[in-house]
């Protein structure tokens, strides 16, 4: 990824204040270039007291669509007292499964994260939305996809290291 030059990044930071302005928040896709995993992050959801959010290995309309679905559902477990945390588990975010909320290091997150990180000049706190593959499984699980663990492991690597997430914490 390169870096934008002072008055690149401030023209980005510009459409994504205004972004942020009209809808609440804003959303940045990386370039889907050759051997890179493409991702797209939220700008704006820590203004809503809630992690921004990244996901993995999806095209921009369909990351756009699950990021603002799975926005609105931590909006509405935030109304209702719920704490939003590392492990959450979200149903009605995709049809037919439910999504794994987990946090990413800052040490790692600021690396995706870098117009928001550019933004709010500080630490954020940032979740990446983890999908399950075809078969209902998620990356931790036996029998997950392989490549399907390597896209969605590109910020935490959960090849057999991340403990099952308790069917308690499902909302």
């Amino acid at each position: 990824m390169t870096t934008p030059t002072r008055k690149a990044l401030q023209d980005i930071l510009d459409k994504i204040d205004s972004a942020i302005e009209e809808q609440g928040w804003a959303y940045v896709m990386t370039s889907q270039s050759p051997g890179s995993v493409p991702f797209l992050y939220t700008i704006g959801l820590t203004e809503m007291d809630l992690p921004e959010l990244v996901i993995f290995g999806l095209d921009q309309p369909t990351a756009r669509a699950i990021a603002e679905r799975a926005m609105e559902k931590l909006k509405q477990l935030k109304r209702s007292g719920h704490p939003i945390q590392d492990g959450l588990i979200g149903d009605q975010v995709i049809a037919g499964s439910p999504v794994v909320f987990r946090e990413i290091p800052w040490g790692k997150a600021a690396s995706y994260v870098r117009v928001a990180k550019a933004r709010y000049q500080r630490k954020l706190e940032v979740m990446q939305i983890v999908l399950p593959d075809a078969n209902g499984r998620f990356p931790w699980e036996p029998g997950c996809d392989e490549q399907f663990v390597s896209l969605q492991s590109e910020a935490v690597k959960y090849q057999n290291n991340i403990p099952p997430i308790p069917k308690t914490q499902k909302h």
